[in-house]
């Protein structure tokens, strides 16, 4: 008796799709590690994962493309701390330094991420809103029935702020970037957090705001 396999033709084109695209996304970050942003092509990509220059172009249009896919699989994998879990102040912390701390290892990712958020190409102009309504998600889930609307607008401001940064200012990481996200959410809801070393002297939560103004999940960078 012959036993079929469980995936029937119609599944492997779809597979052969997604080995693909994950041998691409990992070849943008490694090139992006050893070699930075400027050395990011599609070619480069595909050639550093062992692909056909064409089969790349067949699913990303663009280097930005290609970041912006990398950070939308990886602000995929994280999930809201459950409303029972913890009170909403404690909850917003935890979620906001999870997403701060996705590339903290990686600077030269997120360099690229932000150049990338901020580039009109249409691909990456679609990502950019589902990145964007992905964070939305995950912060109204976070806040559950313990915040107004405005506390989640308030909290997407302050992650979005933080990862211009992150991205364009010298000598801060996205350790620090967890750090003072962390500290924003205990001042935003009237608490002092102890003194940190990364911290500094300013009041995080105003730096933070300020510092939003120059992006939004829609590119108004």
């Amino acid at each position: 008796m012959s036993i079929k396999s469980e995936a029937g033709p119609s599944d492997r084109p779809t597979r052969s799709k997604a080995a693909t695209v994950r041998a691409l996304l990992d070849a943008t970050v490694e090139v992006l590690r050893t070699s930075g942003y400027e050395a990011l092509t599609i070619k480069s990509a595909a050639a550093h994962a062992g692909i056909g220059r064409a089969t790349a172009y067949g699913h990303f249009g663009s280097r930005n493309h290609l970041v912006a896919e990398v950070y939308w699989h990886r602000i995929s994998s994280i999930d809201a701390p459950s409303a029972s879990s913890a009170d909403v102040r404690t909850r917003a912390a935890i979620l906001l330094r999870q997403l701060a701390l996705l590339m903290s290892d990686e600077p030269a990712l997120a360099r690229a991420v932000t150049v990338a958020m901020c580039n009109a190409d249409p691909d990456t102009e679609a990502l950019r809103s589902r990145i964007g309504y992905r964070v939305h998600q995950l912060i109204t889930a976070a806040v559950a029935d313990d915040g107004t609307a405005e506390l989640v607008e308030v909290l997407e401001d302050m992650y979005f702020g933080a990862l211009v940064r992150a991205g364009t200012a010298d000598g801060y990481s996205y350790t620090a970037v967890a750090a003072h996200l962390e500290h924003a959410v205990l001042r935003l809801f009237g608490d002092q957090p102890e003194p940190s070393a990364q911290l500094g002297t300013g009041v995080v939560h105003s730096a933070l705001i300020g510092t939003a103004e120059n992006f939004s999940p829609n590119g108004n960078c």
